[in-house]
């Protein structure tokens, strides 16, 4: 190459479309608890009714965090999700701890136990008289985390594409769920309803114990941030007009969300002047005396990814929880092993055997979209110094960060072969837990420290201290 000739410089390309990301977030999301065994939640509120109320209740919590995030992603252009942003708000220290633990401890730990029930749960078919031997549960485990491993270090496409139909598969069970139950409901099959707060026995301690299994659940949502800078966020430029008609406020909402174009010359882009300008919400068809007062960028995919994804996963959640009781009392669901498989025999038969089936395609969703996102995590503090530098690494051909991806691999062979394992992420999703409180609360610190930051999406501040 001449001296006068650039060298091109080889980034992550944007390949992550709107429905890429919102597969990132759904497949990431729902892994094998709502299938298997939903009775924490149960267990620790004692009622029907009190288990519902929690499940939604952590949805629109899960919700809350989510939009905060979608703030800090759309005013922070940079992957790393939970890493950037305490890096961002709080400095380098608590940035280290935190990307240190996480490479160490929690995904690891947390790839070996979505995959130890994705191994279980691909045999099952095959095991159907007989218990499964431990050894062919890892063994299938190590491949099915190799097989993961291999896809994200081999095209950001295929992975993402995967990821697309694997959270189809996860829609498609979930509705197999949910449709026989509300065929069930349309029977009259309520009598697990009846009387549904009857028995409340929760204590102080059981209902944040209730709430912990719930918000774990819901984890995931934070996943599209990790890759931020791989997200395909056009940015759009939008006039802002001096007027405050309401009428056009509610036609703006499909500015923001789908990108409509300007239609005959006559739409101009308002703004309500209570949020501040930052965001347009309203469109006029024709306001001859509005005058134009600034141009905005704002940014669309990642919050509307983020909004979609947490309303799809909250109803199907609680719809699903709903058709479990259609045909299991609280008492057999407790008992139950499996509970979708319970409910699977008792209403649909033989065909009760795909369920097992469709929950190891659900728990190799998590898994890819875990390590597609965290990898990026670790890209971002390498490039920042707080891991080696072979890390930020990228492969010079398929442009995935294939240093970030292989370095999980043995970490998380470790932890699959070693002994207690669910204690240890027990304690340290707690850990990941308060890290995500940080990043909220170094939000509402950015917010005193750099008020000029350019923030195209903005949540409300009751919203970030409720959150």
């Amino acid at each position: 190459m001449d001296s006068g000739q650039l060298q091109e410089k080889v980034v992550l390309k944007k390949k992550v479309t709107l429905l890429r990301g919102i597969s990132i977030i759904i497949g990431t999301i729902i892994g094998a608890g709502i299938f298997i065994s939903p009775k924490g939640i149960l267990k620790n509120t004692g009622s029907v009714g009190m288990s519902l109320t929690v499940w939604t209740a952590c949805g629109i919590l899960s919700l809350f965090g989510a939009l905060c995030y979608a703030e800090l992603g759309t005013c922070i252009k940079k992957s790393g999700g939970h890493y950037t942003y305490i890096l961002e708000a709080f400095g380098p220290l608590p940035a280290f701890v935190r990307v240190w633990v996480e490479l160490l401890v929690i995904r690891p730990a947390a790839t070996a136990v979505i995959s130890l029930a994705f191994g279980r749960y691909i045999l099952e078919p095959f095991f159907m008289q007989c218990e499964i031997p431990e050894l062919a549960i890892k063994l299938i485990t190590a491949v099915g985390i190799t097989l993961v491993m291999v896809l994200n270090s081999t095209s950001v496409s295929w992975s993402a594409r995967i990821q697309i139909f694997l959270t189809f598969c996860k829609l498609v069970a979930i509705l197999i769920i949910i449709v026989p139950g509300v065929i069930q409901l349309i029977k009259g099959e309520t009598q697990h309803f009846k009387n549904a707060f009857a028995g409340n026995d929760a204590s102080i301690m059981g209902l944040p114990l209730a709430f912990y299994s719930g918000m774990y659940a819901y984890s995931g949502w934070f996943y599209l941030n990790f890759v931020t800078e791989e997200v395909e966020n056009p940015e759009n430029v939008v006039p802002v007009v001096d007027s405050s008609d309401f009428d056009g406020i509610l036609l703006q909402i499909g500015n923001c969300l789908f990108n409509w174009k300007e239609r005959k010359g006559t739409i101009k882009a308002l703004t309500w002047q209570h949020y501040k300008v930052f965001i347009p919400i309203s469109l006029c068809l024709q306001q001859p005396d509005c005058k134009i007062m600034s141009y905005l960028v704002y940014f669309r995919n990642i919050p509307l990814a983020i909004c979609i994804s947490m309303i799809i996963v909250t109803v199907g959640y609680v719809l699903t929880n709903v058709a479990y009781f259609t045909t299991i009392s609280a008492g057999e669901l407790l008992l139950s092993k499996a509970v979708a498989v319970t409910f699977a025999e008792r209403l649909m038969g033989s065909f009760s055997l795909a369920v097992p089936v469709f929950v190891a395609l659900s728990c190799f969703g998590s898994m890819n979209g875990g390590i597609f996102a965290v990898s990026r995590m670790f890209f971002v503090a390498s490039r920042e110094g707080h891991l080696p530098e072979i890390l930020s690494m990228i492969h010079v051909r398929k442009h995935t960060p294939l240093p970030a991806v292989i370095v999980l691999h043995p970490l998380t062979m470790i932890m699959l072969f070693s002994g207690d394992l669910y204690s240890l992420l027990n304690f340290l999703s707690f850990a990941r837990w308060l890290f995500i409180g940080l990043v909220v609360a170094g939000l509402i610190y950015l917010r005193y420290k750099r008020p000029d930051m350019p923030r195209p999406f903005k949540v409300t501040s009751s919203l970030c201290r409720s959150t």
